[in-house]
């Protein structure tokens, strides 16, 4: 069976599906991406480049509707390669997400093909009516390949929530899953970003910022400045991933000493290289906003052998108290402070000495030896 995988990134999101259905040898599986990790190959998968739009270039600014018509020029100049690729290759299953406007083409170019299509919104509200102009218009936009497509599916039940209601039946929840070939604990040069680089036999503890929202973050940015206080060894990162809560962090760093400043670092996104380093050289990766389903950056950091400290999680959930994280306090930015320095002073409890690998699952997405039947909404054409 031949499977052509449509992603931005490569190995990206698809990497570990990519691996396991080339491993059968009855499958060929092609990867089709704008950019590639470094360094990064996946045994029996051919590469693609699709190269990017460089006749637009956008103002700085742009509302819903010049987002979506920008999408479809862009798609629209890169359907020739589409049906290139289609003639030479022919695949019976196309799974893509949404980058740049092409895959709202996919389903006219391989009209042979069962389509399954990855349905969510990377580091946005925890709501639809938080969501910024650019957010709004890559859902619509999912939206309409959701429909197009015969299998759509989200990693957790809030990117399927942020749908309108009458889609969300059609979008399947795929289990929580990472790439432990890659994230994994080992030696590295520690991490380092811009100016950045803890000094050696410093206590590092990571911050996941991307869903705070502006009352929970400025509970944490009393925690953040507490800690430097009552651990003059402690260094931290706190990752935003386009968080505009990030303002409030910077005008409280800026006036900061320089003495305190330096042992701070605010990030937004990281190079997939400085992103591993991080959860390696973590002592505790702090998570303080509570979640139905763990992201992968949770997972990847409990993987690369962090400590993950958050909020108690539901009896039944994939993340237990004590076995494969630490509970992080739902009080005021007191209790929390004692509960990450009593953590930092038993390097004991911390996740390299009881860490529990975690797995990927490959539930719901091998391919039959035959195109099952239609398990959402029904494919289309534009």
């Amino acid at each position: 069976m031949r499977i052509l995988f449509f992603h931005k990134n490569f190995p990206g999101r698809f990497g570990f599906m990519a691996a396991h259905l080339a491993a059968n040898p009855e499958h060929e599986v092609l990867f089709a991406s704008c950019h590639q990790r470094s360094g990064a190959a996946v045994p029996r998968v051919r590469r693609v480049i699709v190269k990017p739009d460089a006749a637009r270039r956008p103002p700085r600014e742009e509302n819903y509707a010049q987002i979506w018509c920008g999408a479809m020029l862009s798609g629209k100049s890169r359907y020739t390669f589409l049906e290139r690729l289609n003639a030479e290759f022919r695949p019976h299953w196309v799974l893509s997400s949404a980058f740049g406007g092409i895959s709202f083409f996919v389903p006219r170019a391989f009209p042979q093909a069962f389509h399954v299509f990855y349905a969510g919104l990377e580091h946005a509200p925890r709501t639809a009516e938080g969501l910024s102009e650019a957010k709004k218009a890559e859902l619509a936009m999912q939206g309409m390949q959701a429909l197009q497509s015969r299998l759509c599916f989200a990693f957790c039940e809030e990117q399927r929530n942020l749908f309108p209601e009458v889609l969300r039946p059609a979008v399947r929840l795929m289990t929580p899953w990472v790439d432990t070939d890659w994230m994994r604990p080992g030696i590295s040069a520690g991490f380092q970003h811009g100016t950045f680089t803890p000094a050696p036999g410093s206590e590092l503890v990571s911050f996941d910022m991307q869903g705070a929202a502006a009352a929970r973050a400025s509970s944490l940015l009393k925690l953040a400045a507490a800690l430097l206080g009552a651990r003059p060894s402690c260094r931290m990162v706190l990752c935003f991933g386009g968080n505009p809560v990030r303002g409030m962090f910077e005008a409280w760093h800026g006036g900061l000493p320089e003495s305190l400043r330096r042992r701070v670092c605010l990030a937004d996104f990281l190079r997939p290289g400085e992103y591993r380093d991080l959860f390696r050289a973590s002592a505790i990766h702090v998570c303080a906003e509570a979640r139905p389903s763990p992201p992968p950056g949770w997972l990847e950091a409990m993987s690369c052998g962090a400590a993950l400290m958050m909020p108690a999680p539901a009896a039944d959930a994939l993340l237990k108290p004590g076995e494969n994280m630490l509970p992080f306090p739902s009080g005021g930015w007191e209790e929390q402070l004692e509960a990450v320095v009593e953590a930092l002073d038993q390097p004991d409890r911390l996740g390299r000495h009881w860490r529990r690998r975690p797995q990927g699952y490959r539930q719901g997405l091998e391919p039959a030896s035959a195109c099952p039947p239609a398990c959402g909404p029904a494919a289309g054409g534009i």
